[in-house]
């Protein structure tokens, strides 16, 4: 019994009579599929669910046999080990509750409807009954629904296939183009065999239709792929088929679903790649970037120095470039896509007197820094006192420079600041990401692991836009080492902000912006700072690098400039639905 409880002595050439949404009769032909939901009491309990069988038949309608469709049946099943009981007993089961997923494909059927969506299966019938005294549970539910099918040929059969890419035809395997391996997870079906032109017009009907599905807030339950796509050849019309679901409005079209779907096939890992680097299969779904962004790591990883020339990065692929954070009259660039807070607004809301007295009473290394001499640090004999040893401790010396900035962020009353906004960070629209926060960006405090020594260059505060409306982050990193950079880059400098944009690549929600701005505070010996706005351009790493400033002395300390640019204006980039737009309009052009 636990085989098919819709036997085909039972239910081919069964008529099923529908009076919504228009009185119509359908025959059963043929059972395509049956999928059996067994649960014990327990497991219906636990679950609050109910067992079931769903069974979809191809039928035709009873007056024209040349109109066909397909008839959904979902029908209430007796519990494990309960098959052999009495009808009586078996009616204990019952419910006449239409089940939950059938209630969603409905009304995903109805928004559709409703948005006149032309290229989905259009529902014919539905209705919902008890099952008589013969049934397998008297009295509980059996659901009936029946909708068109869609014109076409499946692209797909669901499953993939290895190769090389060499019966693909219009793929560039030349020499010169960048392969990096020779084998792939290709779709496999009709649309891998097509030529590139016929592939890039579903490409772009995709996008087009897949966009509107989801303007109707429905989805493909579950695991959209290939064989969710149906193409007309004669009509050039793409459909996608399958089971719908609604959505709460949130889901929205991204790039990549062109390879979530198998019309791009996508390498999972930087070495991988199955045609040329500017093949718009790969372009047009945003993995470039992210490969990109990991072919840097990658090369980071085998540099041995902790910090890099100039040329060094240019080798591999980093453009470094000057920036400037005071002055705008200078030749040097200002930072992109971060604005910092104007310097008016410290004027307006400056540390409360009474406040920064208060704590320089009590507390004074939270608002003060100990002076830095050179001198002083240099004496680490036995005979050295201890504030001469913690002068000379470079990680005591770059610690109190972060202890400063995040009291003036998190603690430090400010004046005239509206109710509920008395701190820095109360006023701007970043938010703190938590080391607990995982899988989202607090993996980045983690660090990267082939360049090792973590804890003498430790990530201290990482900042996300309110809402991850925007894909901007900025951070904090401190550098305990006795080393000097002077002009040159430290690795871990650039790995902290490439870990974040590959965070950010690989986060559905973002998966619109090709940019992902990263601002970077960086602090070091003696006792120094310094500013970094990252980006990729043409697929290299555009690195904007600030002077050093000093943080020596309480007077030139330049707490205010670090925290503007750190909890400033994210810009430079539209809204997540407007780069859609235009990313959409790219492909079409493509």
């Amino acid at each position: 019994m636990d085989d098919t409880y819709f036997p085909d002595e039972l239910w081919l050439d069964k008529e099923i009579q529908f009076t919504s949404p228009s009185p119509s009769a359908w025959k059963l032909t043929v059972k395509r599929t049956e999928n059996i939901g067994l649960l014990s009491k327990k497991e219906c309990e636990d679950y609050q669910a109910t067992s079931s069988s769903i069974a979809v038949f191809e039928c035709h309608r009873s007056s024209d046999p040349t109109q066909k469709a397909d008839v959904a049946i979902y029908m209430q099943i007796p519990n494990k080990g309960t098959q052999a009981l009495p009808p009586d007993m078996r009616r204990r089961q019952a419910s006449d509750e239409v089940p939950k997923s059938l209630q969603e494909e409905l009304e995903a059927y109805e928004r559709m409807a409703e948005h006149q969506i032309d290229f989905t299966p259009q529902l014919l019938g539905f209705k919902h009954e008890k099952q008589d005294v013969d049934g397998l549970v008297p009295d509980g539910f059996i659901s009936y629904m029946a909708y068109t099918k869609v014109p076409g040929v499946a692209l797909g059969e669901g499953v993939y296939r290895f190769g090389d890419g060499s019966d693909i035809p219009d793929v560039d395997l030349s020499p010169d183009a960048r392969r990096r391996i020779a084998r792939y997870d290709i779709p496999k079906g009709l649309f891998w065999t097509m030529r590139r032109s016929e592939r890039d017009l579903i490409r772009a009907k995709f996008n087009v239709i897949y966009r509107k599905l989801l303007a109707a807030r429905v989805r493909i339950w579950l695991f959209p792929f290939l064989n969710n796509l149906f193409w007309d050849q004669n009509a050039q019309k793409l459909y996608i088929n399958g089971v719908f679901a609604p959505t709460d409005g949130r889901v929205t079209w991204r790039p990549l679903d062109v390879g979530v779907w198998g019309l791009a096939v996508h390498p999972d890992e930087p070495k991988l790649g199955l045609q040329d680097d500017n093949d718009t299969d790969f372009v047009a779904a945003g993995w470039i970037l992210k490969r990109t962004v990991a072919r840097i790591l990658d090369r980071l990883s085998k540099r041995k120095e902790e910090i890099m020339t100039i040329s060094q990065c240019q080798q591999i692929g980093i453009k470094i470039v000057p920036i400037e954070l005071e002055d705008n009259s200078t030749s040097a660039e200002r930072p992109r896509y971060f604005q910092a807070i104007p310097r008016n607004w410290f004027v307006q809301h400056p540390i409360r007197p009474d406040y920064s007295q208060f704590v320089k009473q009590r507390t004074p290394h939270l608002l003060l820094l100990d002076e830095y001499d050179a001198e002083v640090a240099s004496k680490t004999g036995p005979d050295a006192t201890i504030d001469e040893r913690l002068a000379a401790e470079p990680q005591a010396r770059v610690q109190q420079i972060e202890m400063i900035l995040n009291h003036h962020i998190w603690h430090a009353l400010r004046v005239d600041m509206p109710k509920g906004q008395s701190v820095l960070i109360r006023a701007r629209e970043w938010s703190y990401v938590n080391m607990d926060d995982s899988p989202t960006l607090s993996e980045i405090y983690l660090g990267y692991k082939p360049l090792g020594r973590r804890s003498e260059h430790p990530l201290s505060a990482l900042f996300e836009v309110d809402e991850q409306r925007l894909p901007h982050v900025t951070m904090v990193v401190e550098h305990y080492s006795e080393e000097e950079a002077g002009e040159g880059i430290r690795t871990h400098e650039l790995a902290y902000i490439l870990l974040a944009m590959q965070v950010r690549y690989s986060q559905p929600e973002f998966s619109e912006y090709k940019t992902i701005p990263v601002l970077l505070l960086s602090f070091m010996t003696p006792r120094h700072g310094r500013i970094m706005e990252a980006y990729l351009e043409d697929r290299k790493l555009t690195l904007g690098v600030s002077r050093l400033y000093s943080f020596k002395t309480n007077i030139e300390a330049p707490f205010e400039l670090f925290e503007s640019w750190l909890l400033g204006d994210p810009v430079g980039l539209t809204s997540a639905s407007e780069t859609s737009d235009k990313a959409s309009h790219e492909a079409h052009i493509a």
